[in-house]
């Protein structure tokens, strides 16, 4: 059974911490930026991984937003139990293998749906606003309304049902009702230039309207 290695973190000055002169990944000035915003925003969460002679093995990026935020000392993981061949071929797994995963667009719109609702700034994130407000637009895009057998009242009277989806949940909608929504989407947007909080005006309108 392989000893498991002691993961310490320790604190260097940032010149100690020295650039792999071969490092073949690329930081354009943009994501150093939102590198160096995300450690302002929730501190260091992951140290730079250096060798035993202090050469990054993952976290160039990291050190380039330290240099940005003029940090004087930067967190590190120092790694003394592989060998220079497997150091080397780590530098580029580290990298590649986080690019081999893809996201849920349906679940990573309802999780910006749901922070947007808690009027929580989700600048720093990665993702610039269009983005955002684009997924979070598809929660209650109209290409989600999908016709629905009618059946019980709506059957009875004639209307045509479509369902409202967001998460798990499918409200079903009369056409008037999805015509209306539909208007005050638009409203919204027109008055605020995003879809951002639409769902929280409605809310916030009927806890305002007079109780019958």
């Amino acid at each position: 059974m392989t000893d498991k290695p002691q993961v310490m973190w320790q604190w260097w000055p940032l010149e100690k911490v020295k650039p792999y002169e071969k490092n073949a990944k690329i930081h354009s000035q943009g994501q150093i930026k939102e590198i160096a915003n995300s450690i302002g925003q929730f501190g260091w969460r992951h140290p730079i991984m250096v060798d035993a002679d202090g050469v990054i093995i993952a976290g160039h990026g990291r050190r380039a937003a330290a240099e940005f935020r003029n940090d004087e000392v930067v967190p590190v993981v120092v790694v003394t139990d592989l060998s220079a061949e497997k150091v080397r071929l780590l530098r580029l797994a580290d990298n590649k293998i986080a690019e081999n995963s893809s996201w849920d667009k349906e679940l990573l719109a309802v999780e910006f749906a749901d922070l947007s609702e808690l009027n929580i700034d989700l600048g720093g994130l990665g993702w610039d606003e269009t983005e955002i407000d684009k997924l979070i637009g598809t929660v209650l895009d109209s290409d989600d309304l999908v016709p629905l057998e009618t059946d019980g009242d709506a059957s009875r009277s004639g209307a045509n049902v479509v369902t409202l989806s967001y998460g798990k949940q499918k409200v079903p909608l009369t056409d008037d009702e999805h015509r209306d929504l539909d208007r005050l989407l638009h409203e919204h947007i027109a008055a605020t230039g995003s879809k951002f909080g639409f769902a929280r005006s409605l809310i916030e309108a009927r806890n305002a309207a007079p109780r019958v």
